[in-house]
């Protein structure tokens, strides 16, 4: 699995924050981050989506998805054969190492 090019732009939705998104393409790699819990380091997957400039007009056009449970309800959905069709609302609940995401999916 080869890196993927910087910048990273993770992800830092707060409790009841939402994004809305298509996906264009994907790609995934192994991540270090550096949690409060792991101060070393730890490796996650990242997924990273590159969005249409009307879902992210900033620079860089994708998001990158490091949580464990994120991720997994996501690659279920990215090799869909009608994804291009497909519109994603993701939405952060709880705090910390607790926070899990819920995500819809909903035709664009």
């Amino acid at each position: 699995m080869a890196t993927l090019q910087a910048p990273a732009e993770l992800l830092d939705l707060k409790d009841g924050e939402a994004i809305t998104f298509r996906v264009l393409r994907w790609e995934e790699d192994a991540f270090t981050i550096f949690p409060p819990h792991a101060p070393g380091g730890k490796t996650v997957r990242r997924l990273r989506v590159h969005v249409p400039l009307e879902d992210k007009p900033e620079f860089p056009h994708y998001w990158d998805f490091t949580a464990v449970t994120l991720t997994a309800q996501l690659a279920a959905h990215l090799a869909r054969p009608d994804l291009a069709r497909l519109r994603f609302t993701v939405t952060a609940r709880g705090l910390g190492p607790k926070k899990r995401f819920q995500v819809e999916i909903g035709l664009a």
